[in-house]
């Protein structure tokens, strides 16, 4: 019996490699985090990945018909599962990360107005007509005095007017919002229309927190006290401090509800919920992480 080309093996254990790792972080992360989002953070390395798989699918092809014909269906076979795996998820990537510059490093809005407020805070990129009482607004009592630890994970903050935000939020399908954080750059977009957005701007905030540590509302762990905590009365009784059913829609949600909470309502979170309390001040010194 002839022995199986290395070519083949190598590109069999690749494939064999390639699924174990995809699977254990689709189990660990949440499927949803690891194709719209983690992946997509890595472009880099997944077209590499691409153009490594198609090189070596070509070199191990001209080697089996140079050598041994016989083996090259084997080689077809193996090359052909990594390399059609490998580019359907850059062309999936690439085109979740540029269907439009929202999701990437978005340059369209860089020659607006843009308000630094300390070097190591995000900027705060003006879009459209704001009055002077909007951005003051915004800016004093919305953005500065939120907690530092939230707000040194978002890299920008977008203030815009009622129609440049509902026109951004309709061209890249955004459900009705008066605001939203982009998990890929970690953006924020506002709708500087509004009034009352304190504790909307910490929600958003909270978002970005989660992506910047790892996805930490996708964790399998997280998710199992995120099922334990909904399920409890205790949580029910939170009815006007978060919103409760908001918060039990997913994971993600809830970790920006009771983040909120936790950082404007603290010592009413722990008085009515300790232990939720208490899992939240783990989380944010670094303990449940």
């Amino acid at each position: 019996m002839k022995k199986n080309s290395g070519l083949g093996i190598v590109a069999f254990v690749m494939l064999v490699l390639m699924v174990v790792v995809v699977s254990y972080l689709g189990y660990e992360q949440g499927w949803h985090t690891l194709i719209s989002l983690w992946l997509a953070r890595h472009a880099s390395l997944v077209y590499a990945l691409c153009v490594t798989c198609v090189v070596m699918f070509g070199l191990a092809t001209i080697v089996a018909r140079r050598k041994e014909k016989e083996k090259s269906s084997a080689l077809k076979f193996y090359g052909t599962l990594l390399v059609v795996f490998m580019l359907l998820v850059a062309i999936s990537f690439n085109y979740f990360r540029n269907q439009n510059s929202l999701y990437g490093e978005n340059t369209k809005y860089d020659d607006n107005e843009t308000i630094k407020i300390a070097d190591d805070l995000p900027p705060i990129t003006i879009v459209g007509d704001l009055s002077v009482e909007e951005k003051s607004y915004f800016i004093d009592e919305c953005i500065k005095p939120q907690p530092y630890e939230l707000l040194k994970e978002t890299t920008r903050i977008f203030l815009c007017s009622r129609e440049q935000f509902e026109e951004i939020r309709k061209e890249n399908d955004i459900a009705q919002a008066v605001a939203f954080a982009v998990p890929t750059n970690r953006h924020i977009y506002i709708d500087a229309s509004r009034v009352g957005m304190y504790r909307v701007v910490t929600h958003e905030l909270s978002h970005n927190y989660d992506v910047s540590h790892d996805f930490i509302s996708e964790t399998k762990k997280f998710k199992k006290e995120f099922e334990d905590f909904t399920k409890d009365e205790q949580f029910n009784g939170l009815f006007n401090l978060l919103d409760v059913q908001y918060a039990r829609s997913s994971a993600a949600e809830f970790f920006a509800e009771v983040s909120d909470t936790y950082f404007n309502q603290g010592q009413e979170l722990e008085r009515r919920f300790p232990e939720l309390y208490t899992y939240f001040d783990d989380i944010y010194n670094g303990e449940n992480l």
